[in-house]
C-alpha cells in the first residue's frame, strides 16, 4: 500500500499548496493578476491582513475586467463554434482538431457549453472557438484568485459564510470530487429501474426506465471506446458525431428536459450560471436543428444528478423524497459490504405504543450491527449566498436532529413495525445527500445536534458508493462512520470522498487523534490517472474477493496532486 501521508497545517505546507494551485489553474490568469497573486503570497507569508485586503479590491477589479472581455467576445461568436471544442464532434476531421491552451486543465466541456448556451455572434470558425475559451480560461484562472484571496482578506463574524460560498464555486469550476463511470453508470441504471416500477407514479417513465438507462450506458460506452480507438489508431474520422453515438435510441422528449436554454449575456448572468448546477442539470444544448452534448464531461461522469432531479422533479412532491431512499437502498444492498441487508422507508414504532412512528429512511441489519441512514434529496438554493445556510438547517440541524430521534428511539427499544426478530447492539448513523454542498460535506467541523451525542458521517450519495464498494464487512463500515466523524471533529481539511478512503485503509486513527485543539490535519490529495477513472469492479464483482481487486486498482491508477509533506 502506498503511504496516504498527513501532516499539521504550517506555512511550509501553506505554501506547498499555494504553490500547487498556482501551478495547475491559476498560472493561466492574466499577468496583472499574476502579479497580485505573487504579491498576496508574501503578505500572506507575512500575516499582513490589511495589505491582503488591498489586494483583494485590486484582483476583483482584474477578474471584473477578465469577464467583461468573455462577454464582449461571445457576444461576436456564433453556438456552432463550440463543437470546435470538442473533439469528435467534426466527426470527419480528427486530425484538424487543436487543443486550445489550458485545456488539459479546464473543463472544454463547460468552455464549449458558454458557447453554446451564450453564443451571439456570426463568427464560426476554430479560431474564434479558440480565442473565446482562452478569454474563458482566463477569466476563471483570475476568478479563482479572487476567491483564494478573498478567503484571507477578512477575519469578522462572516467569513465561515464566505469561505463556504468560495469553496462551492472552487468546486464548481475546478470539479475535484472523484467520479468513476461505473458508479455513474449503476446509478443511472437504478434510476431507469425505479421510474419503470413506479410508472403509476412518475410521468417520464415512458422516456426514462431501465431500457433507456441501460441505452444511455451503452452510449458513453461505445462512444468512448471508438473516440479513444480512433485516436490510438491515427483515424481521421468517426462512424458518426460523438453526441449522435452518445444520444443514439434516446427519446427526443427526455433530450427536452435535460435541454440548456439559451442565456442572454451579461458579467452577472454569465457568472451566476457557471456558479450553479445549470450546466450539470442540463447538458444538451440545441445547435442549429441539433441536439448535442456539449456538457460532455458532466454527461459522462455524473450523469445522474440530472437524472435523478429530473425524475424526483416528475415524482408527486410527497413522494419525491422516496425517489432517493430506494435509489440509495438499492445502491447500498448492491455494493456495500456482504452481509448487510438493506430496507428503505421503515416504520419504527415503540414497544408500548404504534401509533405516531419514526419513519427510517434506510435500514441496514447485520448480526454485528444496525445501520440507520437519514436521506436529504434537496436541491441546492439558486443563490449560493444560502447555501451555508441551506447546510446548516437542511443537513446539520433537520437530517441530524431527525437522524439522532431515530437512534435514541432505537436504543430506548423501538423497533421496525411487524418485525419480531432479534438486532445487534452495535448501532451507527449515517446521512444521504443529494448535494455535496460545495464540499462542506467533507469540512465541516461539527456534524450532528447539538442536542445529543450523536455525531453522524454525511455522505452526497456518489461518495456513499465509493466508500462502501471498498469496505468488506459491516464492521469495517461501522469503523469506517466512526473514522468519519472523528476526522472532521478532529479539524481534518479534506475535499473528497477517496481521500477519506485512503486515510481509513491507511490507518490514520493515531494520527488524528493526536491533533491538538486549534490544529488542523491534511490529508494529501488524490485522482484517479485516465485509467483509474475506468475501473471497473463489475467485470470481477461475481469473485467473492472481488473488493480486494478493487482496492488494489485504485491505489494502482490513483496519483497524488498536493506534494508530499514531511
Amino acid at each position: 500500500m502506498q503511504n496516504n501521508k498527513t501532516v499539521q497545517i504550517d506555512d511550509e505546507m501553506l505554501q506547498k499548496v499555494i504553490d500547487s494551485a498556482y501551478q495547475t489553474h491559476l498560472q493561466y490568469a492574466t499577468k496583472t493578476a499574476k502579479t497580485i497573486w505573487q504579491n498576496y503570497v508574501v503578505s500572506l507569508r507575512k500575516r499582513e491582513f490589511q495589505q491582503v485586503e488591498i489586494l483583494r479590491k485590486a484582483i476583483e477589479e482584474c477578474a471584473n475586467d477578465s469577464l467583461q472581455e468573455l462577454c464582449s467576445a461571445l457576444e461576436e461568436i456564433d453556438p456552432r463554434a463550440s463543437l470546435e471544442l470538442l473533439l469528435g464532434e467534426f466527426n470527419n476531421r480528427l486530425n484538424e482538431y487543436i487543443l486550445p491552451k489550458g485545456g488539459e486543465t479546464f473543463s472544454l466541456a463547460r468552455g464549449a457549453w458558454l458557447i453554446g448556451v451564450f453564443g451571439n455572434g456570426t463568427k464560426n470558425g476554430r479560431y474564434e472557438a479558440l480565442k473565446v475559451f482562452n478569454k474563458y480560461v482566463r477569466w476563471i484562472a483570475t476568478h479563482l484568485m479572487k476567491l483564494h484571496i478573498s478567503s484571507n482578506a477578512f477575519l469578522d463574524d462572516e467569513r465561515v459564510l464566505r469561505d463556504s460560498i468560495k469553496q462551492l464555486e472552487i468546486n464548481r469550476h475546478v470539479e475535484p470530487e472523484t467520479r468513476m463511470i461505473w458508479i455513474t453508470d449503476e446509478i443511472t441504471k437504478e434510476i431507469g429501474k425505479w421510474t419503470e416500477a413506479n410508472a403509476e407514479s412518475c410521468s417520464i417513465s415512458e422516456i426514462l426506465n431501465s431500457q433507456i438507462a441501460e441505452q444511455i450506458n451503452k452510449n458513453a460506452k461505445d462512444a468512448t471506446y471508438s473516440l479513444n480507438e480512433a485516436i490510438s489508431k491515427n483515424r481521421t474520422f468517426l462512424p458518426k458525431a460523438f453526441s449522435d453515438m452518445l444520444l443514439g435510441g434516446v427519446p427526443e422528449e427526455l433530450l427536452k428536459e435535460l435541454k440548456a436554454p439559451r442565456r442572454s449575456i451579461s458579467p452577472a448572468n454569465i457568472q451566476d450560471t457557471l456558479n450553479s448546477d445549470l450546466p450539470t442539470f442540463f447538458p444538451i444544448v440545441e445547435v442549429g436543428d441539433e441536439y448535442r452534448v456539449l456538457g460532455r464531461s458532466v454527461w459522462l461522469t455524473k450523469r445522474e444528478d440530472a437524472l435523478l432531479q429530473l425524475c424526483m422533479k416528475a415524482s408527486p412532491q410527497h413522494s419525491r423524497g422516496k425517489v432517493f431512499e430506494d435509489i440509495t437502498t438499492a445502491l447500498l444492498q448492491k455494493w456495500g459490504p456482504a452481509g448487510i441487508s438493506w430496507r428503505s422507508s421503515v416504520d419504527l414504532v415503540s414497544q408500548k405504543s404504534s401509533k405516531n412512528p419514526d419513519d427510517i429512511d434506510v435500514l441496514g441489519s447485520s448480526k454485528q450491527a444496525v445501520f440507520i441512514g437519514e436521506c436529504k434529496a434537496n436541491r441546492l438554493p439558486a443563490n449560493n449566498s444560502s447555501v451555508a445556510a441551506n447546510f446548516d438547517t437542511v443537513v446539520l440541524t433537520k437530517a441530524s436532529s431527525q437522524l439522532a430521534t431515530r437512534i435514541t428511539h432505537w436504543k430506548s427499544g423501538w423497533r421496525p413495525s411487524g418485525s419480531d426478530k432479534s438486532f445487534a447492539d452495535k448501532l451507527a448513523g449515517f446521512i444521504t445527500t443529494f448535494s455535496s454542498y460545495g464540499g462542506l460535506l467533507w469540512n465541516a467541523t461539527e456534524v450532528g445536534d447539538e442536542k445529543s451525542s450523536e455525531n453522524f458521517g454525511i455522505f452526497p450519495l456518489y461518495s456513499l458508493v465509493l466508500a462502501v464498494s471498498a469496505l468488506k464487512t459491516p464492521a469495517q463500515l461501522c469503523k469506517y462512520l466512526e473514522f468519519r466523524v472523528n476526522s472532521l471533529s478532529h479539524g481534518v481539511k479534506n475535499f473528497d470522498e477517496l481521500e477519506y478512503v485512503f486515510g481509513f485503509l491507511s490507518k490514520k486513527d493515531n494520527i488524528i487523534n493526536e491533533v491538538q485543539d486549534g490544529e488542523s490535519i491534511l490529508f494529501r490529495q488524490y485522482e484517479l490517472d485516465d485509467y483509474g477513472v475506468w475501473i471497473d469492479p463489475r467485470m470481477y464483482s461475481h469473485n467473492p474477493n472481488w473488493k480486494d481487486k478493487f482496492l488494489l486498482d485504485l491505489w494502482k491508477y490513483t496519483r497524488p496532486v498536493t506534494p508530499p509533506v514531511k
